[in-house]
């Protein structure tokens, strides 16, 4: 059954107005807020589900050997720091199905530096690189450089891109590089070998309250329409 609407055809209104008049205890304001309060929200789960966790690092007598729930590009990897050549330990190194990252594997190396290789109280492993597996480095070159390998290049090379940690002296950086097949971590440089995290973590006690917070202001919202639809 339609409902008349209580505007004449000479006024000039709007069918929100219309709308209003037919529900009068209906506030506009309130569901205004409601819908602006679900932006905040959902924002704020976004950046807490990439932001919301920290790496594990990995430290076995004290050396820093790898780490867990790494983030890259929002998904979470663990690493595992290894010495030896990169056809031993990426399977042949010369098909990109060897390799974890291709476009991303700046990224990684990026958050290698930002997320892994910090100062913490299980070892300063940013101002002291010799501290992490594989680069125990020289007098003369306190840098630890992991290499993560992303594409065969022309035979018999492989390209990669390459965290340098260096000991406070100068700043940290990524570089693309080029390695032959016969690659052999020296005393600064070692392989990063990647694979997807296989611990899923806990959700902050915050996100929880949040999404509980979202969902009673969604059911809230739904409660309001359908009583004003039965109205």
């Amino acid at each position: 059954m339609d409902a008349e609407l209580p505007c004449s055809s000479g006024e000039v209104s709007t069918a929100a107005a219309c709308f209003a008049g037919l529900q009068p205890n209906f506030s506009w304001s309130g569901e205004i807020k409601v819908l602006r309060l679900s932006r905040l929200l959902l924002l704020s789960l976004s950046l807490l589900a990439l932001t919301g966790y920290a790496a594990e690092l990995v430290v076995i007598n004290d050396k820093l050997t790898g780490a867990r729930n790494v983030e890259v590009e929002g998904t979470l990897y663990d690493v595992n720091f290894v010495d030896g050549t990169c056809a031993a330990v990426y399977n042949g190194c010369d098909e990109d199905a060897d390799f974890a990252f291709q476009p991303s594997a700046g990224a990684a190396s990026e958050a290698l530096l930002s997320q892994v290789f910090l100062d913490v109280p299980q070892g300063a492993f940013d101002s002291t690189p010799s501290l992490t597996l594989g680069c125990p480095g020289t007098p003369f070159f306190k840098t630890c450089i992991v290499v993560t390998p992303f594409a065969p290049g022309s035979v018999p090379f492989f390209t990669s891109q390459d965290a340098f940690n260096q000991d406070g002296s100068s700043p940290d950086f990524v570089a693309s590089n080029t390695h032959g097949p016969d690659f052999f971590s020296s005393d600064s440089e070692v392989l990063a070998v990647w694979s997807l995290s296989s611990v899923v973590p806990e959700p902050s006690a915050l996100l929880v309250i949040m999404v509980g917070v979202l969902s009673l202001a969604y059911l809230r919202n739904r409660q309001d329409r359908r009583r004003i639809g039965a109205q």
